[in-house]
């Protein structure tokens, strides 16, 4: 278990990570809407055991596809309140331990097949206020554990 300093220390890293992805070097402006995967990648994988990571508000388009590799005891995600339009292939595939997925308040217009597949722990799963009109077939189909599934507010 995390000691209280070390919960806070991280959250100040997380903190100024977020600050350094919203804005350009030299300028107050938001950057372009995307998440390079050099600029997360090398701070997730120092922090192996991490079981929380919440990215909500950030304005991000796009995921790389190896954005959460170093993160396999990872028990929540949030990516709510982005401007996701799709997730990328294999984003969730090294999550086998994950519970809870938040993707609400993005523009989910279009979910890959195969989006979920290997989250057998997942309990809830929130896709609520996106633009998704129908689900592909199978999307939940290696989700065993799934017990809350949020879809309101969607076409």
């Amino acid at each position: 278990m995390q000691s209280l300093e070390q919960r806070q220390k991280a959250r100040v890293m997380l903190q100024e990570q977020k600050a350094q992805v919203a804005t350009s070097p030299g300028s107050s402006q938001p950057s372009p809407s995307s998440l390079p995967a050099d600029d997360v990648s090398p701070y997730f994988k120092t922090e192996p055991v991490r079981s929380q990571v919440h990215l909500e508000g950030n304005r991000l388009a796009q995921l790389p596809a190896a954005l959460l590799r170093g993160t396999p005891c990872l028990l929540h995600l949030s990516l709510a309140r982005n401007r996701l339009q799709t997730l990328p292939r294999g984003l969730f595939a090294n999550l086998s331990a994950l519970q809870s997925l938040v993707l609400e308040h993005n523009a989910l217009s279009h979910l890959p097949a195969a989006a979920f597949h290997g989250l057998a722990e997942l309990t809830a799963l929130r896709l609520g206020h996106n633009n998704l009109s129908v689900l592909p077939a199978g999307l939940l189909d290696e989700l065993p554990r799934l017990t809350s599934l949020g879809l309101e507010h969607n076409r």
